[in-house]
């Protein structure tokens, strides 16, 4: 295998890693950190409302900036409409 093309391999591997930091640091600038979103408990927790058991798997709805998490009965009565998760959206495909 030649420099040349040794190097265009490490130039693509930092290329990507670049956009993955990228799209990371926009996963939580500030207006979507404060967005509410539909997601996947990924442990067991409890509702910061109601401070009902949220079991690892069920739906909950999340915030990161404040940290907060919701039942989704406790974000019916706030009137919070969350968006769909990513992981919840792969969940729900995988579901069909």
């Amino acid at each position: 295998m030649s420099y040349k093309s040794r190097q265009k391999k490490r130039e693509a591997r930092q290329r990507d890693r670049a956009q993955d930091q990228g799209q990371r640091q926009q996963r939580y600038s500030p207006t979507a950190a404060s967005r509410w979103y539909l997601t996947i408990a990924r442990r067991d927790c409890c509702c910061n409302q109601c401070g009902g058991s949220l079991r690892r798997g069920s739906e909950v709805i999340y915030r990161h900036e404040p940290r907060e998490i919701l039942c989704p009965i406790c974000s019916q009565l706030k009137g919070i409409a969350p968006r769909p998760s990513v992981a919840w959206e792969r969940r729900k495909g995988r579901a069909k």
